[in-house]
């Protein structure tokens, strides 16, 4: 007697055995038509199609079908495998269509059909004009080329019904006719009237019904002769007592400009500052109690065609008024050319920072091993990057958002370096973030002068050598 469970099993695999002999002995044919699914409109695009397994003679039929039209792509008789790709040329349309792209597989005892969506689309070519420059004066020549490119971006000859250019009062001033591209390129060219108005010109391309748009501008413009350069910082600290400024004028040949350079430096109000007014017979209208601080200076140029001045920050950072004072100043430079009084300026905006220093981890590893003492300095240098001798900072070890334990109170030595010891024996095993700051508690008030403070890298925990040599750079 057989066991029910092991007639079960018989049964599958008689039937895996019965299907593997029926597979081996009547292979299906097998195969593949790959085409694009988006077509350029009259490109010759291409079709690659394969037969495999055929167990005997088929045919097989690949057709493209839209609006009732059928067009026959290929037609294949075989009873051999065949991999073959071929170029057809695709239907010319106006607009986007969907053509169905039909493919059949035909033989005496084996037919296979499907159909999928192939999209025609119509590119035309491009036409570009180009001037020769943006800007011209009046009485300059106006040169430009026109240029229509195919699909391959190839130049095309073509016709070009109207070619006009407009001024600015869409007046018609030139005219070309029925002009045909010669080289693939049509170059052509307009002298404007000396007395020419300035504004926006146009020239218009007519092909057809379509037109093609290019603008230019006519201004009575002159190159400048010198250019300005500003030499100084982009911050400012709150604890400097000069800021030096340095402005130079250069010939576009490369000599210096002779003349007189004007220096001013501001420092505005902030935003949404409210000032009292006074109102006396004198000034009925009311006149402000406070004005913003601003000093110029007037400095003859040397013989390297530079300027320099030092400003006296103490009636800016030191100012009785300084709370409806912004954080920011206004440099602007002036240079005028002697003999002739032509003047050029620039402007440029200067950060004032309250950091009046900053911390760097210097010699410090980056990778420990638990139990092992860390050791490395920390430099603390002024905003002019001199050290900080005698200065009393404080290590914390970071131990998440906000919450800091201080591990050592250490004192810079005559080079601005304080050293360090951590023994990590008794220390969780783990990474270590350490800080430096110049206040016991790790929180600066807003607008109060500090040094920058500085993380340390985290010291990834795992038995390796200690690196050394390691200069971090990581500010806050």
């Amino acid at each position: 007697m057989v066991l029910p469970g092991l007639e079960v099993w018989r049964w599958i695999l008689f039937a895996c055995i019965h299907w593997l002999c029926v597979c081996q002995e009547t292979p299906r044919p097998v195969y593949m038509v790959a085409i694009p699914a988006v077509i350029q409109a009259g490109s010759e695009a291409k079709l690659c199609a394969s037969l495999l397994q055929p167990n005997e003679t088929l045919v097989m039929t690949i057709s493209l079908m839209a609006d009732g039209q059928n067009k026959t792509l290929l037609h294949e008789t075989s009873d051999q495998e065949f991999h073959r790709c071929f170029q057809f040329q695709a239907p010319h349309v106006k607009s986007d269509e969907v053509h169905n792209f039909k493919v059949e597989v035909r033989g005496v005892t084996f037919l296979s059909t499907e159909e999928r969506r192939v999209m025609i689309k119509p590119y035309g070519p491009m036409t570009f004009i180009q001037t020769d420059k943006p800007i011209y004066n009046p009485g300059q020549t106006v040169h430009f080329r026109v240029v229509t490119l195919d699909t391959n971006f190839s130049p095309v000859n073509q016709l070009y019904n109207i070619v006009e250019l407009e001024d600015v009062n869409r007046n018609r001033i030139g005219q070309w006719v029925n002009t045909t591209s010669s080289g693939n390129i049509l170059q052509l060219s307009h002298p404007l009237n000396s007395e020419a108005p300035v504004g926006s010109y146009t020239i218009v391309v007519w092909i057809g019904e379509e037109k093609i748009y290019h603008n230019f501008k006519v201004e009575k413009y002159v190159l400048p002769k010198f250019e300005i350069q500003m030499n100084l910082t982009d911050k400012i600290s709150v604890v400097q007592e000069e800021y030096e400024v340095k402005v130079c004028a250069e010939y576009t040949y490369g000599q210096p400009v002779p003349g007189k350079a004007g220096v001013k430096l501001c420092r505005p109000l902030v935003d949404n500052a409210v000032i009292p007014i006074t109102i006396d017979e004198r000034n009925p209208q009311g006149v402000p109690d406070y004005t913003p601080p601003c000093h110029k200076e007037s400095i003859e140029m040397d013989h390297t065609g530079c300027a320099s001045y030092a400003f006296n920050l103490a009636i800016f950072t030191k100012n009785a008024g300084e709370k409806l004072l912004g954080d920011v100043f206004s440099f602007r430079a002036e240079v005028q050319e002697e003999g002739t009084g032509i003047t050029l300026s620039e402007e440029k905006n200067v950060e004032l920072s309250y950091v009046i220093g900053e911390f760097t981890f210097v010699d410090t590893p980056q990778i420990y091993e638990h139990g092992s003492i860390i050791e490395g300095k920390i430099n603390a240098v002024r905003f002019n990057n001199t050290p900080i001798s005698d200065m009393l900072v404080y290590l914390f070890e970071e131990k998440g958002w906000s919450s800091y334990l201080r591990l050592q109170n250490l004192t810079t030595d005559s080079r601005g370096i304080a050293r360090f010891s951590v023994n990590t024996t008794s220390m969780p095993k783990e990474n270590i973030n350490l800080v430096v700051s110049m206040i016991p508690c790790r929180f600066e008030r807003l607008y109060t002068p500090c040094l920058e403070t500085v993380r340390g890298a985290c010291l990834v925990c795992c038995p390796t050598q200690l690196t050394s040599n390691n200069e971090l750079f990581i500010q806050i």
